[in-house]
């Protein structure tokens, strides 16, 4: 038989509903990172509950989940929403850019430095138990992504606080726990201190064919954390320089360009660019207005997350 031309495989492949749920992504405004995430559903007031149980991850991965560091703030020019180049091990703009606020002493540019610090998120594999505001999504596999306030009640679940609580794996669909997640908003942000695991039990009674059916819908988690997810530093840096106004690279304190002379003087190497951004005006320039989102807020903006 004849080798099926690309041609012929195009047409004989229909991308209909990929297609369709393209489109309907690009109708509500849904990131292409965010299909396949589920997110609590809350009321007028920002609270919600819903029942969920934590999967382990695909075969052949080991780890149930996976993690990465995300700046989230407004500049003056803008939001910075991007993946941190420190989950890989390396530089970051961001990362660089604060530590040469945080040199100065100032208590105020510390204060913002803390703002757009980076942030730690985790993702996994959920089973949905109960989600009443929306029970479409009952028994069925999404991915979820959280901050550390959730992962810390997974970590006691794992370590016991107390010696009469008995450790359990919340990730084993045979002796792992519900987990029954409480979000209502505290000052402004969700807060999930009232969620709580049920008592251990089998995911639909250990159901050997159901729970068959569940391990097929595991989604990779070693995807989430690829290195094509990141931004490359000149990319970022880039950006970093746009909502800021300025070549973060050359910012120094006042103190410092005030014994500079005139000079540019640099902490570490800059990567080359084509085209020089302004310098900062480094004996006036303030710390501007730094707006960032709530790491465990899954419907803030474009889903940047924190919960300190």
């Amino acid at each position: 038989m004849a080798k099926q031309s690309q041609f012929q495989s195009l047409l004989a492949t229909s991308s209909l509903d990929k297609l369709k749920a393209a489109f309907k992504s690009a109708g509500t405004g849904e990131r292409a990172e965010d299909v396949g995430m589920w997110k609590m559903t809350t009321d007028k007031a920002g609270n919600g509950t819903a029942i969920v149980r934590f999967l382990p991850a695909p075969p052949p991965e080991q780890i149930p989940f996976a993690s990465f560091y995300r700046h989230a703030f407004k500049g003056p020019n803008g939001w910075f929403i991007e993946l941190s180049r420190t989950t890989l091990g390396e530089q970051d703009p961001v990362s660089d850019f604060n530590s040469k606020l945080w040199a100065t002493n100032d208590e105020n540019i510390r204060n913002q430095v803390r703002q757009q610090s980076r942030k730690k998120t985790y993702v996994v594999n959920i089973y949905v138990v109960q989600d009443k505001a929306k029970p479409e999504n009952e028994g069925k596999v999404f991915l979820f992504r959280f901050g550390q306030k959730i992962f810390d009640k997974i970590e006691k679940a794992l370590s016991p606080e107390f010696a009469e609580d008995v450790a359990f794996d919340p990730f084993h669909v045979i002796s792992g726990a519900n987990f029954r997640l409480r979000q209502k908003k505290q000052a402004g942000f969700p807060n999930y201190d009232d969620s709580t695991f049920e008592t251990p039990k089998p995911l639909l009674n250990g159901d050997a064919a159901a729970l068959e059916t569940v391990f097929a819908q595991l989604k990779s988690l070693t995807d989430i954390v690829a290195p094509d997810k990141f931004k490359s530093y000149d990319e970022l840096k880039k950006k970093l320089d746009r909502v800021f106004g300025f070549d973060t690279s050359a910012y120094l304190s006042p103190a410092a360009a005030a014994a500079d002379n005139g000079m540019t003087v640099r902490s570490t190497p800059a990567p080359a660019r084509e085209s020089k951004p302004a310098a900062a005006p480094a004996t006036s320039w303030k710390p501007p207005a730094v707006t960032t989102d709530d790491e465990d807020d899954t419907d803030s903006r474009l889903a940047a997350f924190d919960d300190e």
